[in-house]
């Protein structure tokens, strides 16, 4: 498992998830509170096609990308039921004019914060 507390990724997840009020849950309640029944996972890429850390579902039809990091991932494959997650959603704009505004859903494990992992 990944240590965040003692990666530069620790300060992204405390800027991004700050204040956040969460509400834990497992990967099936996750989809039913997103909307989106079944997540076809693929690893996210760079510009240069380098593999990141990050896995991702992209919904055509909602414009909607659900990510989370490849150690979150694992403990959800590992474990279904694993009832430790929680998620945020943000509208992205992206600078290039020719890409079009979607939402972003990113799951994590609030644990992870905590150092508990």
């Amino acid at each position: 498992m990944h240590d965040y507390l003692s990666t530069p990724i620790k300060f992204w997840y405390h800027h991004f998830f700050n204040n956040l009020n969460v509400i834990i849950m497992n990967i099936s309640q996750v989809k039913s509170a997103i909307g989106i029944p079944v997540l076809n996972i693929a690893r996210q890429l760079d510009e240069q096609n380098v593999p990141q850390p990050w896995v991702s579902h992209w919904e055509d039809t909602t414009r909607t990308r659900v990510t989370m990091h490849e150690d979150v991932y694992a403990l959800i494959v590992k474990d279904r039921d694993f009832d430790k997650l929680a998620y945020k959603v943000s509208q992205v704009t992206p600078t290039d004019p020719d890409k079009l505004p979607y939402t972003r859903i990113v799951i994590i494990t609030p644990i992870q914060l905590l150092g508990t992992l």
